[in-house]
């Protein structure tokens, strides 16, 4: 079924079954930051889950305040992924 683009509303992450996710930032660093750890994130809270059926989630506040902190610091995953990937001569 298809979706328009706005079906992510105001997120930044989608969730589709079967399929991954898909991932909105302003720019590719902060779009390959989000990708890596909505993964990383998944599995975290699928452990938690495992230990606590009624987690705590972060408010809406605390969620913008995270989101804000780690948008600041998305350069220094960036260049240690590029160089991973060998791509370090495409790094500004």
């Amino acid at each position: 079924m298809w979706r328009s683009p706005d079906a992510l509303g105001p997120n930044a992450v989608a969730l589709m079954r079967g399929h991954g996710n898909v991932v909105v930032a302003a720019d590719i660093k902060a779009v390959v930051y989000r990708a890596v750890y909505c993964e990383v994130n998944a599995r975290l809270q699928l452990q938690a889950l495992q230990l606590d059926p009624r987690p705590r989630y972060l408010s809406d506040t605390e969620a913008q305040q995270s989101d804000a902190t780690n948008m600041k610091v998305v350069g220094r995953p960036w260049r240690y992924w590029a160089e991973r990937a060998g791509c370090a001569d495409l790094l500004d």
